[in-house]
């Protein structure tokens, strides 16, 4: 498998392109600002500075706002990038799609903000017009005062979902001081207190060439994209380098907020049966160890959740036998660039009976370790699922962009790749007391609301 190519620009933007033979072009535009990010240091000053919860996602919907065209087609020219109000606003979506993408959007997840486009036709002219709007922030005031509203309705609607809402408890009871604590939509309240001049800051701040990184896939030549991209950056004024901000520890001590909420579950008139949510936090520290440390904690992660709880883990079906709810009981792992974790849910009569039993068996297996032949059918299904998604040209970026926030480089994918080949149940067993710590385990419990 062809492993990429990774260039960087005197600006400090990482290229990476990954060729595949495809007839599309698969482009990504990442900042690891995420929802998790609140504090971080000021490259200049070397002060630390908190932000609202919510800013990452605020970008999300402001950055694809491009000025208006003139009456000779070119985009005008403006004094200021905030005006008071401004009518015929472009959108950045909607121009990629006129110029034959076909798919286009952005995400803001706990440790980046990706902007993406998929393309047949005109990629090196598409992948311009996205470095227009990502590098270059126009917001008229009145959008921005509509865009707080758009967003609170947002959160609205999600407070709306059942499941959502017990995953946000279950973050909250887990995590004492980390941003993980918060959505990564933010909140209402905090919605409403980030200011214009915030959002120009933060764009000034995290969307500097030297704080992102920039995927190709697909049949695209890195020299051609690189060549393109420097021209670009030149036209924007931002070809220099500017140190990037400081990633500052979150300083999350091992440890819950609660380890349960059963005196005061979260009751809810659209379930009716109760619904448990439990699991373990897991801690990293990435301004401290070594690529290799943090790659070897992800593939462990992934290996244990997939022992653990994959359908068809022997572990899996003993726990079923013993009780739990065939239809609903299911585990995973959540890989972020400082933390993670390993989650089970399921739906219960016994809420005390059912974290007993998730409790007794993750702390037998700690102290027994993973039998040889579990990790073995861990992996295999790991690097089946990992294979098949690599089929599709999307699923391949969205890999290497993930790999890309929790590394830094999105080509250490095929770093991870290895690991999950080689890695030993010794291994893997090594680290389950780290990421089955019973301290930082908690379950949250969802019942019906009673008329």
């Amino acid at each position: 498998m062809d492993e990429g190519e990774r260039l960087v620009l005197d600006s400090g933007l990482q290229i990476s392109v990954a060729k595949r033979r495809s007839p599309l072009s698969h482009f990504q535009l990442i900042t690891p600002f995420g929802g998790d990010v609140l504090r971080y240091r000021d490259a200049e000053s070397g002060e630390e500075v908190s932000l609202q919860p919510g800013s990452a996602h605020y970008f999300e919907h402001v950055l694809f706002i491009m000025p208006p065209l003139g009456r000779d087609g070119k985009p005008l020219r403006w004094r200021t990038n905030t005006p008071k109000r401004m009518s015929k606003l472009r959108d950045g979506l909607t121009e990629l799609k006129h110029h034959g993408a076909i798919e286009v959007n952005a995400y803001t997840a706990n440790d980046h903000t990706n902007y993406f486009f998929v393309t047949r036709q005109h990629p090196l002219e598409n992948l311009e017009t996205m470095l227009d709007f990502v590098f270059t922030p126009y917001l008229p005031q009145d959008r921005f005062r509509k865009e707080c509203g758009t967003i609170g309705d947002e959160i609205a609607r999600g407070e709306n979902d059942s499941m959502s809402e017990l995953f946000r408890l279950w973050d909250a009871q887990a995590h004492v001081k980390h941003g993980g604590r918060i959505p990564i939509i933010g909140t209402q309240e905090s919605i409403r207190r980030i200011t214009l001049d915030d959002v120009l800051s933060m764009h000034d701040t995290f969307y500097r060439p030297s704080n992102m990184m920039l995927i190709a896939t697909g049949d695209v030549d890195a020299k051609a994209v690189a060549d393109v991209v420097q021209r670009k950056l030149e036209a924007l004024g931002k070809a220099d380098y500017r140190p990037p901000p400081g990633e500052v520890s979150q300083e999350e001590p091992r440890g819950v907020v609660a380890a349960d909420n059963f005196d005061s579950p979260l009751a809810r008139a659209d379930v009716s049966r109760k619904k448990m949510l439990g699991g373990w936090k897991y801690l990293l520290e990435p301004l401290s160890m070594r690529p290799e440390e943090l790659i070897d904690l992800h593939v462990a992660a992934e290996i244990a959740a997939t022992a653990l709880y994959g359908m068809g883990s022997l572990n899996r079906e003993a726990l079923v036998r013993a009780g739990t709810d065939e239809r609903t009981f299911t585990g995973y792992n959540w890989d972020f660039r400082d933390r993670g974790c390993i989650q089970v849910q399921g739906d219960c009569d016994d809420a005390e009976g059912f974290r007993s039993l998730v409790a007794e068996n993750a702390a037998g297996l700690v102290a027994a370790g993973l039998p040889p032949g579990e990790v073995e059918y861990a992996r295999n299904k790991i690097l089946t699922d990992n294979e098949k998604n690599r089929e599709s040209l999307l699923s391949f970026g969205q890999m290497l962009a993930y790999a890309g926030a929790q590394t830094r480089n999105p080509l250490d994918y095929f770093s991870i790749l290895r690991r999950f080949k080689d890695i030993s149940h010794g291994e893997v067993n090594a680290l389950l007391p780290r990421l089955l710590d019973t301290a930082n385990m908690t379950f949250a419990l969802m019942v019906p609301e009673r008329a």
